[in-house]
């Protein structure tokens, strides 16, 4: 019986140990487990802070290529209408302008009214009608 004794004893004791080792890897695993949540909470918190840059930055970029876009827009128009003007001076008419330079007819019709020649024909007729409309030879 002493015997017996002993042997439950002896694996009491041995149980004991083993639950005491694996109470003790317990805590240790769930302390890297605490761990490993506040990091992955900090890693979480981060996300979103360079989802929120990445948004950020997603709008900026946009802006940054509309504005690259209207300058060049107005670039080329200015470009268009610097054209457009130098053939308006040369003679061109308003359905040319439109034509080479692709403005809109309104465009086109006031370049040619500010930068264009007169046809000469309208240009004598116009310094005919003004020698002869002119009535009055007073000084002012």
């Amino acid at each position: 019986m002493n015997v017996l004794l002993i042997a439950s004893l002896g694996l009491t004791v041995l149980v004991a140990v083993i639950c005491v080792l694996l109470h003790t890897r317990l805590s240790k695993l769930q302390g890297q487990a605490r761990t490993q949540r506040e990091q992955l909470d900090r890693i979480e918190v981060g996300m979103h802070l360079v989802a929120d840059l990445h948004d950020d930055m997603r709008k900026r970029v946009d802006q940054l290529a509309t504005d690259v876009l209207q300058r060049e827009i107005y670039q080329n128009a200015d470009d268009r209408h610097e054209n457009a003007i130098r053939d308006a001076r040369a003679g061109c008419d308003v359905s040319m302008l439109v034509q080479r330079h692709g403005l809109s007819s309104d465009e086109a019709a006031l370049i040619h009214a500010l930068h264009g020649k007169p046809p000469a024909e309208s240009l004598a007729d116009a310094e005919t009608e003004d020698s002869s409309s002119h009535t009055w030879s007073g000084d002012i």
